[in-house]
């Protein structure tokens, strides 16, 4: 490897924060301000533009933009773990309205910005988890495919239903079995589908980069932590 080239699976894991989606939990969805004009009329806006959000500031003057894009439920128990967000840019408070109106101006973009959008506070994102319990088990679920695909392979993230409150740490590496090799473990030992590599971690749900497969993955299959004894539901 040339000096200053970083491996292989340190650049595939970087690309794959970078377009991760954020998660959005209850409480944030609801003090969330929404955009509700664009500038001149238009439908769209982008960076350079200012914009109107309707909604409580609480005290805060620097935003993300975003998108909710799909809504997040554990596959056993039904409880809603977060929406998934697609980060559209910055905006900051230029004025401050009377009547809960206030104006805005955007710093930057990555994509257009449409009303209906929402401001969430532009805070430093929560650490990842790097301590874990020692000989913890995982048994989890594939809940997202990142970018919407029905399928996903080597070099794609996935989110899974279990987190930070599940003992999921930032750099675990899990076991992935596919729902039809879940359903020959009964006549024959399991064997892996591939690997996932964890790399963002929210309290109940956590995302990762598939190092490894052997066949196309999908939601509804298995995660599970490599030493734990796995038994097919």
């Amino acid at each position: 490897m040339r000096p200053g080239v970083l491996p292989q699976h340190v650049q595939r894991t970087r690309q794959a924060i970078a377009i991760a989606p954020l998660l959005i939990n209850a409480a944030q969805l609801a003090q969330a301000l929404r955009i509700v004009a664009m500038p001149d009329r238009r439908t769209l806006a982008g960076k350079g533009d200012r914009i109107v959000g309707e909604g409580n500031l609480h005290g805060v003057a620097e935003f993300r933009v975003v998108r909710p894009s799909l809504k997040l439920h554990d596959p056993l128990s039904g409880e809603h773990l977060g929406d998934e967000a697609v980060v559209l840019g910055k905006a900051v408070l230029q004025r401050e309205g009377a009547d809960s109106a206030h104006s805005f101006f955007v710093t930057s973009s990555t994509q257009e910005i449409m009303q209906g959008d929402l401001l969430i506070p532009d805070v430093a994102p929560t650490k990842d988890s790097t301590a874990t319990r020692p000989g913890a088990a995982v048994d989890a679920q594939i809940i997202s495919i990142v970018g919407g695909a029905a399928h996903a392979a080597q070099h794609q993230a996935v989110g899974i239903n279990k987190g930070a409150r599940d003992h999921i740490a930032a750099g675990m590496s899990l076991g992935l079995i596919a729902k039809n090799t879940q359903q020959q473990a009964t006549r024959s030992p399991v064997s892996e589908s591939g690997r996932l590599l964890i790399f963002r971690v929210y309290d109940s749900v956590s995302y990762g980069l598939i190092t490894e497969s052997v066949e196309a993955l999908q939601v509804g299959d298995k995660a599970f932590a490599p030493f734990m004894e796995y038994t097919p539901h």
